[in-house]
């Protein structure tokens, strides 16, 4: 822009950067000069930066809706730099990713998502569970429980991480390293809101790692496991393995009362009740168990094992039970296969092999032998 003003002898000729540089000429010793207006080139360039982040920002909002396809992330999110909120979205999705590359039988892109969601949000439980499962369908149980263990380390009193890293390695047989993480790691969890879990985890590996005495002494340190429902399971455990058959029924009894979903507890509670002799107390048991469980095969078959004859006179109740379960289930072959097994086991020969043949039918006659 060009001006004729004149100021101390020097005329204005242009002005740049709306009006944040100023050409001036001296008209005596003609020569020119460049004057700085601070406070407006100050104001040129925020107004500059602020367009430049602002596009920048919408191409990033952009690439992350349209070309990664995250829609929970919005504009303001790219633009505040909430790179957590951003990576934790990112992290989701792959975990979604990686679960579809399961689905898909694709394991090289499922365990290139699994990564990449963890390296972007190593704080996502739900994904680290999902991945700590892949890795354990596909064999890799070390890898898994590592995977756990590095989750307990950044958040020590997640229950579900708490429960997924003990149960597995109380159900793979790392007792010993479950015993290490908890007097160890886990150690100041111990006064904390999951102390009961924490203390049950560790009589049930106490118990498998070193024995009856070991656990028993150690349960007897923990009196509030036997007033926690969701503990006396491993209670009743304990008790059993040191010969405190009477406490082992009555702790399962409850635990069964105050879980009835559980069928494992059914299961178990009728086995400790036959051992003991109490063969009216374990049919019983078995009976609620198929009437919470109507259509559960290992319901029906626990009832059969439980109504093994004693007498000839329990003979025909027997026999009548499983032709009602081969008629029930006998057109699922895994069904049949199971009840197969169980009878290997048991002893009942020639029902296992009517079973293993196929040649139990509906109408099948089972009438074979006289258990007793």
């Amino acid at each position: 822009m060009k001006t004729t003003t004149a100021l101390s002898g020097q005329t204005a000729l242009r002005t740049y950067l709306f009006g944040g540089l100023s050409l001036y000429r001296n008209e005596q010793k003609h020569t020119y000069s460049l004057r700085i207006n601070g406070s407006r080139l100050a104001l040129v360039a925020g107004i500059a930066c602020m367009a430049c982040y602002a596009l920048v920002g919408a191409a990033g909002y952009l690439w992350l809706r349209d070309v990664r396809k995250i829609d929970q992330v919005g504009f303001f999110d790219v633009a505040f730099l909430r790179v957590k909120r951003i990576r934790q979205e990112m992290g989701a999705q792959q975990f979604v990713a990686m679960q579809s590359a399961v689905a898909a039988k694709d394991y090289g892109m499922a365990f290139v998502a699994m990564n990449s969601g963890l390296y972007n949000d190593p704080d996502n439980v739900a994904g680290r569970l999902q991945a700590a499962h892949y890795l354990q369908s596909a064999g890799a149980t070390e890898r898994a429980v590592s995977l756990l263990e590095e989750g307990l380390g950044r958040m020590p009193d997640n229950q579900n991480l708490i429960e997924a890293t003990l149960g597995l390695l109380t159900a793979t047989g790392r007792d010993g390293q479950a015993l290490k993480l908890l007097r160890g790691q886990l150690a100041s969890q111990f006064p904390r809101p999951n102390g009961t879990l924490l203390r049950t985890y560790e009589v049930q590996a106490s118990l498998n790692a070193e024995g009856p005495a070991a656990a028993r002494r150690l349960l007897d340190g923990y009196p509030d496991l036997k007033q926690t429902n969701r503990s006396l399971a491993v209670v009743a455990k304990v008790l059993w393995a040191a010969q405190d058959r009477t406490g082992a029924i009555e702790a399962l009894s409850t635990f069964v009362k105050a879980q009835p979903d559980n069928f494992v507890g059914y299961a178990d509670l009728a086995g400790y009740q036959q051992a003991a002799g109490l063969v009216a107390d374990a049919r019983q048991t078995a009976d609620l168990a198929c009437a919470h469980f109507p259509k559960e095969t290992g319901a029906r078959v626990l009832r059969i094992v439980m109504l093994t004859p004693t007498k000839p006179a329990e003979l025909a109740r027997w026999e009548q039970e499983i032709v009602s379960y081969v008629k029930d289930f006998g057109d699922k072959p895994e069904a049949v296969t199971m009840l197969a097994e169980i009878s290997g086991r048991k002893g009942w020969v020639d029902l296992a092999r009517l079973l293993y043949e196929g040649s139990a039918t509906r109408q099948q006659d089972f009438r074979l032998l006289a258990m007793y």
